[in-house]
């Protein structure tokens, strides 16, 4: 068992958490590359709903490099992501990651961990798409919080935000809240942290192009939850970023086929 507090000369303790169901041809990149990653202090922990497509044999395989998983059936990802959380370490720095997603690069964050020891710690990602396989970068930004005039920026994501871990029972997910409880799980740390802090690195990679990355109706249900839960005006917002909402309606009337075409005539 490691301590909560790792010395500045161990560095700190990093939980990599990931919820799967059915995630065997991707999740085995995942694995690999926490592997393969030089830092030594890193737990591994996967949360399984139940796959019966392979996904059980591919974490057997790798299971030296992963300190726990358990296979069980859940309430969705954020209830997985939740029962992952209880097992981490307090103290602990938490990346979110998921199936086919990739960790890419720790080692500047680790840096940022030492010599800053905020309680929150943002970076760029990279979005890859899985029809052409093309990579570009997405920059993210660090705000002071979110309001109803950054909202519909989302200026990060959770494969590039990492938190300090002080108390499971109050640092979890509301899956109530649909598709996008993760923004509002990151809105909630970024305002409870005492201190903040951007790293200009890419610390992962996150796919894009497949079934979920189309805007449907449950997202926008979804967001107006978040922005009611963090207390934010719907009409505000709407009036300060009416472009940005708008494109998410023309998403909504558009067939898949549509976007795709629009996509690759404005790649």
């Amino acid at each position: 068992m490691r301590n909560e507090f790792m010395t500045e000369r161990d560095g700190p303790l990093i939980s990599v958490i990931v919820a799967v169901y059915n995630g065997a041809e991707t999740i085995e990149r995942l694995l690999l590359s926490v592997a393969n990653c030089a830092y030594p202090h890193i737990d591994l922990i996967i949360m399984d709903g139940g796959s019966s497509d392979g996904t059980l044999e591919v974490l057997k395989k790798y299971e030296t490099y992963i300190k726990c998983w358990r296979s069980e059936k859940d309430n969705g990802i954020y209830d997985a992501l939740n029962k992952a959380i209880s097992l981490c370490e307090v103290g602990s720095y938490v990346l979110v990651l998921g199936a086919d997603d990739q960790l890419l690069e720790l080692q500047p964050i680790i840096n940022s961990i030492i010599q800053h020891k905020a309680d929150v710690f943002v970076t760029n990602v990279q979005q890859k798409n899985i029809e052409s396989g093309v990579t570009v970068p997405y920059k993210c930004f660090l705000p002071t919080a979110i309001d109803n005039f950054n909202f519909l920026s989302f200026p990060f994501h959770h494969q590039g935000f990492i938190f300090r871990l002080f108390d499971s029972k109050i640092q979890k997910f509301h899956p109530e809240l649909g598709l996008h409880s993760d923004y509002e799980f990151m809105a909630r740390m970024l305002h409870t942290s005492n201190r903040s802090v951007f790293v200009d690195t890419l610390l992962s990679e996150y796919s894009t192009g497949g079934a979920s990355d189309y805007f449907a109706l449950k997202n926008l249900k979804s967001l107006n939850n978040v922005a009611s839960f963090l207390g934010l005006s719907r009409f505000k917002i709407i009036i300060i970023s009416p472009l940005k909402f708008f494109r998410m309606l023309f998403k909504l009337v558009i067939p898949i086929s549509g976007i795709d075409f629009l996509r690759k005539l404005f790649r």
